[in-house]
């Protein structure tokens, strides 16, 4: 038996070396395109995530900001701080307590709120309204004495209740006159209900995949905290803490500084894909996830799928080969018989293929009539085969397009175009945004267009929103005169958002601005020294800082800015990488503050001058100030 194959090798070893050139170039070429198909799966589950995190990101920092405009609009209404002061000092007013309520109650409407507490500078409770058992936090003083320094709105983080609910804070000081210069009167107290609206807002779905699933976290202690219920785990807002050691776990790779696309173990022990995005403003970490069983399910069945296509194209080459060597010696008759057998074995090859496609793909003829489509084409555009068939392109395009089908073939007829995107309709009138990639052919020698369209809608939307989001960030802090920055300690290279260029009146670089040069050109000699302490302190010491400083910028011009760096990203060994925070303009502030200051000096030497004695006391008859005639008259100070 082995002489025989032996015998016959040696007979057809030219027969023998092309079929196995051909079995080869066709493993080689299938496993290539296979690689080439997982990674692109891969990437664009990773991009996915990455829109998805982001998206979500900047929905939580647009909620805390509306948060904060509640807080402001009322801290800022003078009719409500005079009647706070009318109820400070008479708190059994019952028309200004009425009236309060009722205003309160309006307040209560938005359903982020269950309770509102107007408390003094003690925390006692003055008027309550909603839920009668809801109490501020029993550190609440601790707020308090921050916001008597800081005189701004300060948002708690999350916390379980005393009736077991997950709650959280936001104290906006009420000031003399609603002037943030004033003294405080009271204290609001908004209790935040985060499962109305900002639970439902991290857990709704803007995505396909059925595993997919976005949480919230943060770092307490030695721990990571899941902030919001989860979607495969009851009870675990606040509840389920896992240890730092389990850096496997995306959320402790999230607390750790760990950002962008990582692989892991979620709180399942079930491996993950996921992207992580801090939000800003807070210590929270926002991770968008996907199982990976999930993931690679369409990439194992595109292997067995590639396996079954390799092995049906070996056969058929092989076989070919075969038969196409054992007749070469028949007639040209024969042969052209052979030769239709095999054409028609390619052409069921390339209609599986048509059909199996994850593209819409259309066969048009020169005058724009559908002659083929395959069956994503039906799905995506709803028609029946038969009724796509005797349909025209331009039967598809939105009405207002319509006259550009002509214009759109004869580029493609010329090869000047072979991909752009339009507006499609569906059966049902529905609108889709589509990218084409057509070519000319020629079949029979008839011209031929062949047209691949992907529904691109929910991708265009996605980034739509996403650039209104960066608008409205770039638009908020122009008006603030508050910009971003990011110090890479690695590079030494500084980062700054667009309104940082407008405050320090610098010109973008190719080569990004070095942080050292900037710091030694920006900031004022006699601040210089200061800054460079408290920002070599801070990072020794792997603390936030802040400072306020004096800067020049290249047209001469001073400035006074107030700088805070709010984040410290570290490695595993706790070697700062890099630090994130905000600067702004506080110039005006500055000149006002210098403004009051010559008033009220101003004020005292008049006081100081007047002829007659004048003196102030408080509630309780001790005496405050007085002029100098006080002082003449009393003979003492």
């Amino acid at each position: 038996m082995l002489r025989r194959i032996l015998l016959s090798l040696k007979k057809n070893w030219l027969l023998f070396i092309v079929i196995t050139l051909f079995t080869s170039s066709i493993i080689w070429l299938e496993i290539i395109l296979s690689t080439n198909r997982s990674q692109t799966t891969l990437n664009e589950v990773s991009n996915h995530l990455t829109t998805m995190a982001d998206l979500k990101a900047v929905q939580i920092q647009n909620w805390r900001s509306e948060r904060l405009i509640d807080g402001q609009t009322i801290q800022t209404d003078v009719a409500f701080s005079d009647d706070i002061h009318l109820l400070m000092q008479d708190r059994s007013d019952y028309q200004v307590i009425k009236k309060k309520l009722d205003r309160l109650r309006t307040i209560l409407l938005d359903p982020n709120y269950s309770s509102i507490l107007l408390i003094d500078g003690n925390g006692n409770e003055v008027l309550h309204v909603g839920e009668v058992d809801d109490k501020p936090r029993i550190n609440v003083i601790d707020n308090i004495r921050v916001i008597d320094l800081t005189r701004e709105i300060q948002i708690s983080n999350l916390y379980r209740a005393a009736n077991g609910t997950v709650r959280m804070d936001m104290i906006t000081p009420i000031f003399q006159r609603g002037d943030q210069y004033q003294p405080i009167l009271a204290y609001l107290v908004y209790i935040i209900t985060p499962d109305v609206v900002l639970y439902p807002l991290i857990q709704s779905q803007s995505t396909t995949y059925n595993t997919g699933e976005t949480l919230l976290v943060r770092k307490e202690n030695n721990e990571v905290v899941y902030l919001n219920e989860l979607r495969y785990k009851n009870g675990t807002a606040l509840e389920l803490k896992l240890p730092l050691s389990e850096t496997q776990v995306p959320a402790v790779m999230a607390v750790n500084g760990i950002t962008g696309i990582v692989n892991g173990n979620d709180y399942r022990s079930i491996p993950v894909m996921a992207s992580i995005v801090p939000v800003e403003g807070t210590d929270w970490k926002l991770i968008a996830k996907i199982d990976m069983k999930e993931i690679y399910t369409p990439i194992r069945q595109q292997i067995v799928s590639t396996v079954i296509v390799v092995i049906f194209l070996i056969i058929i080459g092989v076989t070919s080969v075969i038969y196409l060597w054992r007749r070469s010696s028949a007639s040209v008759t024969k042969g052209l018989s052979d030769s239709e057998k095999l054409r028609k074995n390619l052409e069921e090859k390339y209609s599986t293929l048509f059909n199996q496609a994850n593209d819409a793909i259309l066969l048009v003829d020169e005058t724009g009539r559908i002659l083929e489509a395959n069956a994503q084409a039906v799905k995506m555009y709803g028609y029946t085969h038969n009724e796509l068939i005797n349909l025209s392109v331009s039967d598809l395009r939105d009405d207002s397009l319509k006259h550009k089908v002509p214009t759109d073939m004869e580029k493609v007829k010329n090869g000047s175009v072979n991909f752009f995107e339009t507006t499609q309709k569906r059966k049902n009138g529905k609108l889709i945004q589509v990218d084409i990639s057509s070519r000319y052919l020629s079949i029979d020698g008839k011209g031929v267009f062949q047209s691949m369209v992907r529904d691109v809608t929910e991708k265009k939307q996605a980034e739509e929103n996403l650039r209104l989001s960066e608008l409205a960030l770039k638009k908020a802090q122009s008006v603030s005169h508050v910009g971003s920055w990011r110090w890479n300690l690695q590079t030494d290279k500084i980062e700054l958002s667009d309104e940082l260029f407008t405050i320090f009146d610098l010109q973008r670089q190719k080569e990004g601005l070095n942080f050292a040069e900037f710091e030694q050109n920006a900031i004022h000699p006699n601040d210089y020294e200061r800054i460079r302490d408290i920002r070599l302190t801070a990072i020794n010491e792997k603390r936030i800082f802040f400072f306020e400083s004096k800067i020049v910028r290249p047209d001469g011009k001073e400035k006074y800015i107030r700088v805070e760096a709010g984040e410290l990203v570290c490695n595993s060994e706790g070697q700062v990488l890099e630090v994130y925070g905000i600067a702004q303009d506080v110039t005006e502030m500055k000149a006002a503050e210098r403004e009051l200051r010559k008033s009220e000096n101003l004020l005292q030497r008049i006081y100081d001058l007047l002829p007659v004695g004048l003196w102030i006391t408080d509630k309780k008859g001790k005496l405050i100030r007085s002029n100098k005639m006080v002082k003449e008259i009393w003979g003492k100070d």
